[in-house]
């Protein structure tokens, strides 16, 4: 990430409170240049620097890069003394509002006693007027009442300050998806273009080379989030479900237990199409790749199961009674 200028000037208050604000500005600068090990010290040191650290920005830059943002590193001026504090900027590529990131210990945002809060309370002065900031904290799912309080008067200022749930982000993360971190922010999730279509054989239907990336992710995000069983076996479980036919497991079971095995096992079900004419199974006329999709709807949590349903539904991906049964336990339009 670069380091570049910020020159907003902010602008939230000028109000009496401003000046006890600058007081305890240059009693917390004192801090930071104190040898001190007071907890003092150690508040004042977690929010000299607020930018985002590596490891959360690497879980992040992504994510943001698919909403069309692009992440900095910046400086601001704090606007009561002559001091600046590194934040986490990103910046949208169409040109629409920046987005500010800032990262908050926890055991600041959990004490509201008056040394945490009162350091932390500097931040109303750091930002330009009507920013949008989000705060991380590892672990924490929500700041102490006090605090959320606090972000309400700022609010009503002009000031946007939101406190992510980490648990959120994390999943966000590492089931790569965008659109979760957009409802979040609350910005616009532009559709992705769905690119080639691929023909499923022996059917009519096809599928987007985006839909299958889509299958691909879910598909190794349950194997590696499965608490009972490695990846391998899990996968390994999965597809028993499926009653391929006996050619089809000995093909099936020579794929490896991992994401490039996942990967293969995709391509293979939308290479083998529908199941033969001459099985007589519960997958009677679904395709493979449909049987391996219903799987993901069966296994996922209700807010991942319905785009995957819906991709079934709309691609007649299963047999007519194999569909019918899964829009009697999930529902359909």
């Amino acid at each position: 990430m670069n380091i570049l200028p910020a020159n907003e000037a902010p602008a939230l208050l000028g109000t009496a409170g401003k000046r006890r604000a600058r007081q305890a500005a240059r009693t917390v600068e004192r801090l930071i240049t104190s040898n001190d090990q007071s907890p003092q010290v150690e508040t004042a040191l977690a929010l000299a620097d607020l930018s985002l650290p590596t490891d959360i920005c690497k879980m992040m830059e992504p994510l943001l890069s698919r909403l069309s943002y692009s992440m900095h590193k910046v400086a601001l001026p704090l606007d009561l003394d002559a001091t600046e504090r590194s934040v986490t900027r990103a910046t949208p590529t169409d040109g629409g509002h920046e987005l500010y990131f800032v990262f908050i210990p926890s055991f600041i945002l959990k004490v509201p006693d008056d040394v945490n809060k009162g350091a932390a309370a500097l931040l109303e002065y750091l930002f330009p007027s009507h920013a949008r900031v989000f705060a991380l904290s590892r672990e924490l799912e929500a700041p102490d009442y006090a605090y959320v309080m606090m972000f309400k008067i700022w609010a009503k200022r002009g000031l946007d300050f939101t406190v992510l749930t980490w648990s959120h982000v994390k999943s966000a993360s590492e089931l790569n998806d965008p659109g979760r971190l957009a409802a979040m922010l609350d910005v616009e999730m532009q559709v992705p273009s769905e690119g080639p279509r691929v023909a499923i054989r022996g059917s009519k239907s096809s599928i987007s080379e985006h839909e299958l990336g889509q299958v691909r992710t879910r598909l190794w995000a349950m194997a590696t989030s499965s608490i009972a069983q490695e990846p391998e076996e899990y996968l390994k479980n999965l597809v028993a479900e499926l009653n391929f036919p006996n050619p089809w497991q000995q093909e099936v079971i020579k794929i490896p237990g991992s994401e490039e095995g996942v990967r293969q096992l995709v391509a293979w079900a939308v290479d083998k199409g529908k199941y033969p004419r001459s099985y007589k199974g519960t997958f009677s006329g679904s395709s493979a790749i449909g049987a391996i999709i219903e799987q993901v709807v069966r296994r996922s949590g209700a807010d991942e199961s319905g785009r995957f349903f819906r991709m079934i539904l709309t691609h007649e991906l299963l047999g007519p009674g194999r569909q019918d049964e899964l829009v009697s336990d999930y529902g359909g339009d």
